[in-house]
């Protein structure tokens, strides 16, 4: 805190407390802020004393000292409840309050204690089970919320509460008092982190690890609530017996400005909490998380739309730097729902290529890796960073360079690269020597990854009589039909699908299909080729027809009942 500012604000505060009546903002400005002349005094003036717990703005522009019924009490006459708060994270209403433990110290003695598991509703992340040692199991046997705060406000009746930074445990207290009882909660904090800054000047650190080393306080239990409480506590009545004897200060009114009030608006909008969550669908589809304007900064598509952002906000799974980001900028989500969780993911790969879209989060790209050879040269296996149009036979992608190394050097031979060259935009960054056995082998073990298995097709309801059907081919989306199959007949329905495969499978390749690929293309084929790997072959809950070799001319010269029958019983 800048010591000017701080020694206006007493300035100031003696001012007030010898006035009877409100004292305007220009009497202030004209007396105490004439060297500073700030360009909007008011504004200076609502910045600087509005967090002040001694000032109160009774009327626009005018001030007085906040009443307190102890604000004239001796500190030594006062009962204190100091209080210490265990939460599921930073920023309610996402996060929850898990474990309040509180004490009493009056006469310089701590009289009482209280110690209680909160109900939170959600899961504790990992990092806080670390750190509190409280398990989610543990901390849902607890009690519900309300009831405890409702025990720790009569517990602190007639008490000065005091927490160490106060300004976290006062503004997570004020939040959920207002979800929970729809009252603001009024009450400000003496914080000891404020007042040990200026009474303890020779500790290394104000953290109450620090302080509590600084003068040899143990802790029961280290971010346990009632652990911390006990410490702070103890370093409490040190510091009021430091004031006592430096006879500085006597009365509450004196350490006001060490004092938190709770802020409405303290901590930034969450973009969801645990009650929403439980409202959400648990089909296939699409998230948009908005930022604070609400325009659309990212989307995400999930198999599960409230088990997915379980994962994601609970941490239940490893997240990314990117997602962390974006979980901390979006202050609100919007979800569309989709048949089908591949195309929910080609739908967000589309908005991701948008032009229009909020560059608010840089999308940072994934390198994939993949091996490729040719079939009139299997004598020679190739590692790129690129899934170029061209004849070659492709495996991946991996998004793991040492996890493909390592799989390669188990069927092929490393090669020197010193005496070849390569396109610059080729990707090439390893050779291998190779034969169509050593290639066959890796096909057998990594049939999931090859480009000729990613030939199918995808159908899923897409609304009342109306299927959607995806074509795809070596792992390219190639074709999209709605078929309105009630009102179509067979026999339209047969030839539609004869002229598609005819047409996209056999006459021409997929470079002619294709033409030159741009990004989006490229990263739609490594977003079919994941999905195939991680669900294509496993249950899903739409239907998916492999094209293996030969299988697209059999279908042709057959008439096709048995492929529809399957294709739309999904």
């Amino acid at each position: 805190m800048d010591a000017i500012v701080l020694e206006i604000r007493d300035q100031i505060f003696d001012h007030l407390k010898a006035a009877k009546d409100p004292v305007s903002y220009t009497a202030i400005s004209n007396r105490f802020l004439s060297e500073k002349k700030p360009s909007d005094p008011l504004s200076y003036l609502r910045k600087h004393l509005t967090n002040d717990a001694r000032f109160l703005e009774v009327k626009p522009g005018k001030w007085v000292l906040r009443h307190s019924d102890f604000a004239d009490s001796n500190l030594s006459d006062l009962r204190f409840c100091v209080f210490d708060l265990e939460t599921t994270g930073g920023v309610p209403p996402l996060h929850r309050i898990i474990e309040i433990g509180a004490v009493i110290v009056e006469n310089g003695e701590i009289t009482k204690e209280f110690s209680h598991l909160t109900r939170p509703d959600r899961p504790i992340p990992d990092y806080v089970e670390k750190l509190t040692g409280i398990k989610t199991k543990e901390a849902q046997a607890g009690e519900d919320c309300k009831k405890v705060l409702v025990d720790f406000l009569e517990f602190s009746k007639n008490c000065i509460l005091v927490a160490h930074n106060a300004l976290f445990d006062v503004n997570f207290m004020s939040y959920e008092y207002k979800r929970l009882f729809d009252q603001e909660w009024g009450l400000d904090s003496l914080c000891t982190l404020k007042l040990s800054k200026v009474l303890i000047k020779d500790s290394e650190s104000h953290k109450l690890d620090k302080l509590a080393e600084h003068f040899g306080f143990e802790f029961e239990g280290r971010h346990r609530a009632l652990g911390d409480a006990k410490v702070t506590a103890q370093l409490l009545i040190k510091m009021l017996e430091q004031l006592d004897s430096e006879d500085r200060v006597t009365t509450l009114r004196d350490v006001g400005k060490y004092c938190i009030l709770p802020k409405k608006n303290h901590f930034s909008k969450c973009m969801t909490n645990p009650d929403e969550i439980e409202t959400l669908p648990v089909q296939s589809g699409l998230v948009y998380f908005k930022g604070e304007r609400g325009k659309k900064i990212f989307v995400k598509a999930f198999a599960n739309v409230r088990e997915g952002i379980k994962d994601l906000v609970y941490e239940k799974v490893p997240t990314s730097k990117l997602m962390r980001k974006v979980i901390r900028k979006s202050t609100s989500i919007e979800v569309k729902l989709e048949r089908s969780h591949l195309n929910g993911l080609l739908n967000a790969n589309t908005f991701f290529h948008q032009r229009t879209r909020d560059k608010a989060i840089k999308i940072d790209k994934t390198v994939y890796y993949f091996l490729k050879y040719f079939r009139h040269n299997a004598d020679e296996v190739m590692l790129t960073t690129r899934k170029l149009n061209d004849d070659a036979i492709y495996f991946g992608p991996y998004s793991n360079l040492s996890q493909v190394e390592y799989e390669a050097s188990k069927f092929f031979t490393l090669k020197d690269m010193v005496n070849r060259s390569f396109p610059p935009r080729s990707g090439v960054e390893q050779l291998y020597s190779s034969s169509e056995r050593a290639i066959c082998e890796y096909a057998d073990h990594h049939r999931g990854f090859c480009c000729l298995d990613a030939s199918f097709v995808h159908a899923f309801l897409e609304d009342e009589g109306k299927w959607r059907v995806l074509f795809f081919r070596e792992g390219y989306f190639i074709k999209s039909r709605l078929l309105q199959i009630d009102t179509m007949g067979q026999e339209a329905t047969i030839d539609c699908f004869r002229e598609i495969f005819k047409s996209y499978y056999l006459d021409r390749s997929v470079p002619e299909i294709l033409g030159k690929l741009d990004a989006a293309k490229e990263d739609e084929y490594n977003i079919v080729m994941n999905w195939l790997i991680r669900s294509g072959y496993r249950r899903t809950k739409c239907f998916v027809f492999n094209l293996n070799e030969g299988r697209v001319l059999d279908l042709i010269e057959s008439d096709f009942f048995d492929f529809i029958d399957q294709l739309f019983q999904a």
